[in-house]
């Protein structure tokens, strides 16, 4: 699609990638119908012509032949469509924080994200725009930093003005030692972390123990008025029998010579109240947040099995350098893997190369996805390094699933992201060949929110 010519001008005036993302605004908006070679679906299926009905930014229908109620034109183009790749473990996050070398561990990564409006972060939008040229069309933002405790981490789109836009659940971003540090310091980071759940449990069973205690508190009061207005008549008693000149025992005390005492009141119990990290974890304890924890070296995959075995995690293991050395208590524990496709990560011994890695882990029916490893610009190479793994003997359509449909499911996106589906959002990437791995083949990323013409 042709650009109109005012857009054309102002993108030369301003120079503004926001600006480019509007011109084609109605390709992206109302309806269009797109009609391509084939399309590449999860599990390795095609469909061959394929014909793509898309509303408002969402697709519609997928089929072989076209729509019979629609009254759209199909946009006609040369290639293989896919979904957009979804970065599980992605790198763009606000300027203020690439530059900020202490980030709180109470962070909340989405409460960070700028507003989607033209040049409200420039630099954040250059990397996105940058993504989106490698095909990455949503991603998971972890805060980062060398800390155990990251805070909570953000699962995004990118809008109109090529900005994260929060767009999934966010979840709970933790590091053990052998993340970003020396190994030895793993135990002693992983203990901290086992105490830190210990104490949530704590917390959590005080919640549980609360409503009780409350009950006994109100019997003990009920129990203490009674005890009060004995007290009274028997202290009104003495009083008369004082002022009668009546004695009233030794000293002239009461009965027995002790003079009547005030029942004492009993103490309402205070309610638990946690601190932002404690309700975080008893989130986590309860299932409704997800927890992430990047771990590499065994000993500390080992302590996050623990973690989870014995607080019953919603857990994903993010990193994972010697994952396949445990592959199949990850796949016993249905413990999915995020993969980074950079990093040494032991690549240079054939024997712990990616694809030798990769393969263990599936082959014990662990579900892992590929990511970018948060590095600044790497999405460019998450095709290379998939594609490596293909020329390795690797399955194309597991390799595409763990680009795709895997992290959209890590990442609480499934049937949003990482497919042609109908109810997807409609950002998807044409590759000019047979496919993502047709290294020849130049790749053209569709935008829900502009089109082709990016």
């Amino acid at each position: 699609m042709r650009q109109r010519p005012h857009a054309l001008l102002l993108s030369f005036l301003f120079l503004l990638p926001s600006t480019l993302a509007a011109a084609p605004a109605a390709q992206g908006s109302g309806t269009v119908l797109l009609r391509a070679d084939r399309a590449l679906l999860a599990g390795g299926e095609e469909i061959s012509p394929v014909y793509v009905l898309i509303q408002d930014g969402k697709i519609r229908s997928v089929s072989d032949r076209p729509p019979r109620l629609s009254r759209s034109r199909p946009v006609e183009v040369s290639g293989t469509l896919a979904a957009g790749i979804v970065d599980a473990w992605g790198g763009p996050v606000p300027a203020d924080l690439l530059r900020s070398s202490h980030r709180p561990g109470g962070l909340d990564l989405a409460d960070s994200l700028p507003a989607d409006l033209p040049g409200a972060d420039p630099g954040l939008a250059a990397r996105v725009a940058a993504a989106r040229a490698a095909g990455v069309a949503a991603a998971g933002l972890s805060p980062g930093g060398k800390t155990l405790w990251r805070g909570l981490g953000a699962v995004v789109g990118f809008g109109a003005h090529d900005l994260p836009v929060a767009e999934g659940e966010p979840f709970l971003d933790l590091a053990l030692g052998s993340a970003f540090t020396d190994p030895l310091n793993g135990q002693k980071v992983g203990r901290e972390l086992t105490d830190l759940f210990q104490a949530a449990e704590s917390l959590r069973q005080d919640y549980d123990d609360y409503p009780e205690r409350l009950e006994k508190y109100e019997k003990d009061l009920e129990e203490y008025r009674k005890k009060l207005e004995e007290y009274g008549k028997k202290k009104e008693e003495a009083e008369q029998k004082a002022a009668a000149g009546k004695p009233q025992g030794q000293n002239g005390k009461g009965k027995g010579g002790q003079k009547p005492q005030p029942p004492k009141r009993p103490k309402r119990p205070e309610p638990p109240v946690p601190d932002a990290r404690m309700e975080r974890l008893l989130r986590a304890l309860a299932g409704s947040l997800r927890v992430r924890i990047e771990a590499n070296a065994a000993a500390d995959i080992r302590t996050a099995l623990d973690l989870k075995e014995r607080h019953d995690l919603d857990l994903v293991l993010v990193g994972g350098a010697e994952a396949d050395l445990m592959a199949e208590e990850l796949a016993a524990a249905r413990v999915p893997v995020v993969l980074p496709v950079v990093g040494e990560h032991g690549r240079r011994s054939p024997e712990r190369s990616l694809a030798r890695r990769f393969q263990a882990l599936r082959e014990a029916g662990v579900e892992v996805a590929l990511a970018s490893g948060g590095g600044d610009g790497s999405q460019a190479l998450l095709l290379m390094r998939a594609g490596e793994l293909v020329a390795a003997g690797l399955d194309p359509a597991e390799v595409w699933d763990a680009l795709t449909v895997v992290p959209a499911r890590i990442l609480g996106l499934e049937g949003r992201r990482g497919v042609i589906a109908a109810g997807a959002v409609a950002d998807l990437v044409l590759f000019g060949g047979s496919g993502p791995f047709d290294a020849s083949a130049p790749l053209r990323p569709f935008s829900a929110h502009g089109g082709f013409d990016r």
